[in-house]
């Protein structure tokens, strides 16, 4: 059974308008393809590159969508919604929603509950000039329906982001975060409208991220004083540990006496020896070689 769609903007201006023929709709088949749950960060997520956005933005380039042309018309159970909407830029609500939901069927009959079906892959979903290398929070994402008549609601909050590189070159975007909330209608204990709810909201802010390099001169500086206190450091170390190797071999070469040497001068040992007495003998190491006592015989008056 087909199902007429409509697109739908109402904004906090109290302006409402009806965006259904400004997209291309089409039926196509249904593929979760690569597609993940909201906050289910892919290993294999993209970096983003400033300047491959630079150059897109330069040469105009602009994702193109696959209409599945080669897919027969009793296979197409889904509808493809894609293009660009102009809006006002305050807060706002879009929604896609089934004719006779919540509006009125604009002539057109209105779609049955048991007919309906909200679940929805999300290939690209951004504000402003669109960027393949930017990559948003909603991109790539999947929600299934768990009932025939189900609102899936998302809140975006939108912050308008300047990118500046190296040349100066200006690119103007939108980064957004966003929370998501499913219910189930439920007659009087769930009123709604079944659908996909997008509340945004523009912040009041902007964020601005410059790139900058450091030019060849600042480079020879920095490797300089690294370099410099690499020296520097490695002088201070030399020295404490030839200190060290100093003090050892010092400690090493002359050993460790077991008995102190007395005090006494060579004029001391001279006049002992002369006059007679104890006499000690050292060797290099400071221990004694031996002792030799000599007597002599005093004359008696």
């Amino acid at each position: 059974m087909v199902i007429d769609l409509t697109v739908d903007v109402l904004d906090a201006a109290g302006e409402g308008l009806h965006l259904t023929d400004e997209l291309k709709l089409f039926q196509t088949i249904f593929e979760v393809r690569e597609a993940h749950h909201l906050g289910y960060q892919s290993e294999n997520e993209i970096a983003l590159d400033v300047k491959k956005m630079m150059v897109d933005a330069a040469a105009k380039v602009i994702d193109t969508f696959d209409p599945n042309s080669n897919v027969v018309d009793d296979q197409k159970s889904a509808c493809r919604i894609f293009g660009t909407l102009e809006v006002n830029k305050v807060t706002g609500n879009l929604h896609i929603t089934a004719f006779g939901h919540g509006y009125s069927g604009y002539g057109r009959p209105v779609a049955d509950n048991s007919s309906l079906n909200f679940t929805h892959r999300i290939d690209e979903f951004s504000f402003g000039t669109l960027y393949p290398q930017l990559i948003n929070p909603l991109d790539n994402s999947i929600e299934l329906a768990e009932a025939h008549v189900e609102a899936f609601q998302y809140f975006l909050s939108v912050v308008p982001t300047t990118y500046i590189d190296n040349f100066n070159r200006v690119l103007l975007t939108n980064q957004y975060a966003v929370t998501d909330y499913t219910r189930i209608i439920d007659g009087s204990r769930q009123p709604g409208v079944p659908g996909i709810f997008f509340k945004y909201d523009i912040e009041p802010i902007s964020v601005r991220i410059t790139e900058r390099s450091t030019t060849f001169v600042k480079f020879l500086t920095r490797l300089c004083g690294l370099v410099g206190g690499v020296w520097v450091t490695a002088g201070f170390v030399l020295r404490f540990a030839n200190w060290i190797w100093m003090l050892l071999d010092q400690t090493i070469g002359n050993g460790v006496s077991l008995t102190r040497r007395p005090n006494i001068d060579s004029s001391n040992v001279n006049g002992m020896l002369h006059n007679g007495g104890v006499r000690y003998n050292y060797n290099d190491s400071g221990l004694h070689r031996g002792v030799n006592i000599n007597l002599q015989k005093v004359a008696s008056d």
